[in-house]
């Protein structure tokens, strides 16, 4: 009896030791459990990571677009009133020979190519003017001088 009694005893503490291993390995079990759990959410989190990523790049891509189209929009308007400035600033330089408008540019070239040369021939008259001047002065001068002589002989 004894000696079962020792038996027992010692297969209570070979009971104890495998309950607590037993234990350990429930506990290892839980805690794998948890870590696959966690990876396989963590899969799900890395999906919707990127997918939040490439949303977010979307909209910085629509962003940048919209910033160039907004620039696009302001260069043509600015075109647009630039366009509109010459156009009133022709019409403003037409007023004056109101035969100039609505004409072709070649049109409008060739009346200014006239007129250069309708205004170097007026310069060219003006400065034939101014010396015919002088000489009249220079013969009026003489004119008296020689009448001075003329005078002086009688």
């Amino acid at each position: 009896m004894e000696e079962a009694r020792a038996r027992l005893e010692e297969l209570r503490g070979t009971l104890a030791t495998l309950t607590a291993e037993i234990e350990s390995v429930t506990a290892r079990e839980r805690a794998l459990g948890r870590e696959w759990r966690d990876a396989q959410e963590l899969r799900a989190l890395q999906a919707l990571h990127d997918t939040l990523l490439a949303v977010h790049r979307e909209e910085q891509e629509r962003e940048r677009r919209r910033k160039r189209a907004d620039l696009a929009a302001e260069t043509v308007e600015t075109d647009t009133r630039e366009v509109q400035e010459r156009t009133a600033a022709l019409d403003r330089a037409t007023d004056a020979a109101p035969y100039l408008k609505d004409r072709s540019k070649a049109d409008v070239e060739a009346v200014a190519g006239a007129l250069r040369e309708l205004s170097a021939l007026a310069r060219a008259v003006g400065e034939d003017v101014e010396r015919l001047e002088e000489i009249r002065r220079t013969h009026g001068e003489r004119v008296r001088r020689l009448d001075g002589l003329r005078a002086r002989l009688e």
